[in-house]
């Protein structure tokens, strides 16, 4: 969602080519520049609060793959003793 808000700030005020840069900070062409130059401020705030929705929605799906792992661990036995006697049914027949 930050990169598409940025793209599109770019693209409406003419800056070309903006990237991340390791740091977090965005940094792009203006117009008629040669130099990237770091984008506004306020573009750079908005920044960080899309990285802290992108750690919670990380935090909500790790938190709900464990939920999911230890359903299917807790019913996995109702399940495997079917399996189990069919198995030693059909060994038995042979």
């Amino acid at each position: 969602m930050n990169q598409k808000r940025v793209w599109q700030w770019c693209r409406k005020n003419n800056w070309t080519e903006p990237r991340q840069l390791d740091t977090g900070d965005w940094v792009a062409f203006p117009p008629g520049g040669f130099i990237e130059t770091p984008l506004p401020q306020n573009i750079q705030l908005s920044a960080s609060s899309d990285r802290f929705l992108d750690l919670l929605s990380a935090l909500v799906l790790i938190t709900s793959g464990l939920i999911v792992a230890l359903i299917s661990i807790a019913i996995s036995p109702l399940f495997l003793a079917a399996i189990v006697c069919r198995y030693s049914q059909r060994r038995s027949m042979s």
